[in-house]
């Protein structure tokens, strides 16, 4: 039986939502979603249901949602997040389509009122351009071979599958390039071991050490998600 509700931390005025889950899995587990509302997994037979499990773990609760809501976002309707970096998005009306970086502006030039299309066209430009220019190398070095690579409006920042397509989200661009070559090196070794095994594990930490603190950042980016304007 299904058991929503919410989580009221009243000393810091705070109320998160939670969705549950009634689920094969053998575990309890919980997540946050990108809207930050909390689903809790929970086995048909589990003896705790779920209002039990969130006061639980309601520290842990707290303390990631207050990590959640310190992420930066790729665009907010102001600053967009390119290469690391914010820069304030200023719409001038013009029948161009055309986007121009100079100093700490980007500059969208369009008639449109929406402005999302021609930003995430922008975006695909640029991630394509980059993955033209480092998947192959990155590929080389580790010694796999991939079939093509195509770029994807997903929030996922990358996938692949057994037929060693690889595929990315066009707001690659929004990150930095370390953050970008751990996305890259993390896919082509995908290509290697495919799933999330201690192997796999094992391997990434090998051609990059400092895969936690990567993936820690990653983390903390929240990117622009299908069908609305910003979140």
């Amino acid at each position: 039986m299904r058991q929503d509700g919410y989580l009221d931390i009243k000393e810091e005025n705070i109320k998160i939502e939670y969705n549950v889950k009634i689920s094969r899995s053998r575990y309890i587990y919980l997540r946050f979603k990108p809207d930050l509302k909390l689903e809790v997994v929970v086995p048909y037979y589990s003896p705790k249901n779920a209002e039990a499990i969130v006061k639980e773990k309601s520290s842990w609760i707290r303390k990631k949602y207050k990590e959640l809501l310190q992420r930066k976002k790729i665009f907010d309707g102001k600053m967009l997040l390119v290469d690391g970096e914010y820069y304030t998005v200023t719409h001038n009306f013009s029948d161009r389509k055309e986007i121009t970086l100079t100093n700490n502006l980007l500059i969208v030039e369009t008639n449109e009122q929406n402005i999302i299309p021609i930003i995430k066209s922008w975006m695909r430009m640029r991630t394509e351009a980059y993955l033209k220019a480092n998947l192959p190398l990155f590929a080389e070095k580790l010694g796999v071979k991939f079939t093509c690579f195509k770029v994807r409006d997903v929030c996922r920042w990358g996938y692949c599958n057994k037929r060693r397509e690889l595929f990315f989200s066009l707001q690659l661009s929004s990150l930095s390039n370390e953050l970008k070559d751990y996305i890259l090196l993390h896919e082509l070794l995908h290509l290697i071991e495919f799933n999330h095994s201690k192997k796999f594990h094992k391997l990434i930490e090998k051609y990059c050490p400092d895969r936690k603190r990567l993936e820690k950042s990653l983390n903390q980016v929240t990117t622009i998600r299908r069908g609305k304007n910003c979140i």
